[in-house]
């Protein structure tokens, strides 16, 4: 009977032990899909930071475009008043309008390339 009751104990132990690894296997598997679960959702947050972020610059962009063109607007309006009241602009004031000109476009194209 000793040997009956030696072999009921490892038995028994072998069960328990067998318990105990099924438990932490499962346990192991509801951590991994919560890790997955957590990391899905910091993606999404990620993204959707990403595309309020983008949102805002084209915002921005669009602001200043249209900024920059009230400014060459005004400043087209400002240039016929000067013509206006004085007609008779010499060579000098036409080629300072073109280099002014020339500036613009210029600092445009860098803005572009930034």
């Amino acid at each position: 009977m000793d040997a009956g009751l030696i072999i009921a104990i490892v038995v028994i132990a072998l069960l328990v032990l067998a318990v105990i690894l099924l438990a932490g296997r499962k346990r192991k598997e509801r951590q991994e899909r919560e890790l997955a679960r957590v990391q899905t959702h910091a993606r999404r947050d990620d993204a959707q930071y990403e595309r309020q972020s983008a949102g805002e610059k084209l915002a921005e962009a669009q602001e200043a475009e249209e900024r920059a063109r009230r400014a060459r607007a005004e400043a087209e309006h400002h240039e016929e008043r000067a013509t206006v009241v004085d007609p008779d602009i010499d060579e000098s004031s036409n080629g300072h309008h073109a280099d002014r000109e020339q500036n613009i476009e210029r600092g445009r194209s860098t803005d572009e390339r930034v």
